[in-house]
């Protein structure tokens, strides 16, 4: 269950090997989108492996080997390295993993923070609260004080920073963001526009349930793809079988067929509660492609006035507006040439390499 998060550590690391650096990433399962990144740099992917989610007990599993891994395996292996000028982790046990491991060798630790347990709890309520007992607890207060101890915080965006300051109390670095560049041709597959996208988990914050909802509004819909994986994924799949709607489930794909997907679709819908950054939108603008957005701060921040926006969870006026776009193709070709000068402007990879770059030599 690749997130954006995790994705986009990898395209850092990519972006900063072509800056002329060395980098090394300690990571656990290989998934598709690897086989893009560039092999003509100094990248080095090393993947502990494990049990894959779905197994029972694979949590706890995966949690024991990696203590084992990163004690007889990751620690031994940075040292033999040499000079390593910094140690980066992100969000839970990336960071508690980083921080221990700096202590270690006596390596300046960096993390590259994401929305903490405060920014959950404000929108998932109770529920988020009933979870944050017990181990996730311990790892939020270990994370806590990794935060606070560690040479830099890098957040993915002013959202992002400002939860994070309150909450540990340390002061964050400018914002990283993330880049959204299409792959070179992209632009020259056909745009069908025949089915309406979705790229993302399958969880409660990204209330999948409501782009279903909506579309079973719509007179005579497109057909509706859903590309990514979650433990919401069986109820989606009840849901928009009794909706009596066409909806397709692609689970994981390949970084060259996800492509595909956002080039050739009429807009993409992106109807989350919460993010760090929220890369699908931008994804899809890198295409010429339109996006409708829920109206949140933070894709406000990172996107201006270059989506359409609907009220959180307002699914008749998220059908309304996907009505809307569905019968105005004009109006969605400008916004997607629009929207596509926009982000190819702010948020390439190159450019999140050279603000992480300059921020880790503020930081060190």
């Amino acid at each position: 269950m690749v997130g954006g998060g995790e994705y986009a550590i990898y395209k850092y690391a990519e972006g900063l090997a072509l800056r002329g650096h060395e980098v090394v990433v300690y990571g656990q399962f290989r998934r598709p989108f690897m086989d893009e990144l560039r092999a003509d740099t100094s990248l080095s992917i090393r993947l502990r492996g494990g049990v894959e989610c779905g197994f029972r007990g694979a949590g706890q599993l995966n949690r024991l080997w990696d203590r084992i891994h990163t004690a007889c395996v990751a620690l031994p292996g940075m040292r033999r390295m040499g000079d390593v000028d910094v140690i980066m982790g992100y969000q839970r046990r990336s960071s508690i993993k980083a921080q221990w491991i700096g202590a270690k060798m006596n390596v300046p630790v960096v993390h590259v923070a994401f929305e903490p347990p405060t920014a959950m709890a404000a929108v998932l309520g109770e529920q988020y609260l009933q979870n944050m007992a017990g181990r996730l607890a311990d790892e939020w207060a270990r994370v806590k004080e990794a935060y606070r101890s560690s040479d830099g915080l890098l957040p993915l965006s002013k959202v992002v920073a400002a939860a994070v300051e309150a909450w540990c109390g340390k002061p964050c670095e400018r914002p990283v963001y993330a880049g959204v560049d299409a792959p070179p041709g992209v632009m020259d597959v056909s745009a069908r526009e025949d089915f309406i996208l979705y790229l993302g988990r399958l969880d409660s914050t990204k209330n999948v349930q409501d782009l279903i909802d909506a579309v079973a509004l719509i007179d005579n819909p497109l057909p509706l793809v859903i590309v990514g994986r979650g433990y919401d994924e069986n109820e989606l799949k009840d849901r928009a079988s009794a909706a009596g709607i066409t909806c397709r489930f692609m689970g994981v794909i390949s970084d060259t067929e996800k492509w595909r997907l956002v080039r050739q679709c009429a807009f993409l819908v992106f109807p989350t509660s919460l993010e760090g950054f929220g890369m699908p939108p931008g994804e899809a603008l890198s295409c010429g492609k339109p996006a409708i957005c829920s109206d949140i701060p933070i894709l406000r921040e990172v996107y201006g006035d270059s989506v359409e926006y609907f009220p959180l969870h307002d699914v008749k006026a998220l059908a309304e507006l996907m009505q809307q776009m569905l019968r105005d193709s004009a109006y969605c070709r400008k916004r997607g040439r629009d929207g596509r000068d926009y982000v190819l402007s702010r948020y390439t990879w190159n450019h999140c390499a050279e603000r992480i770059e300059k921020s880790l030599n503020r930081s060190l």
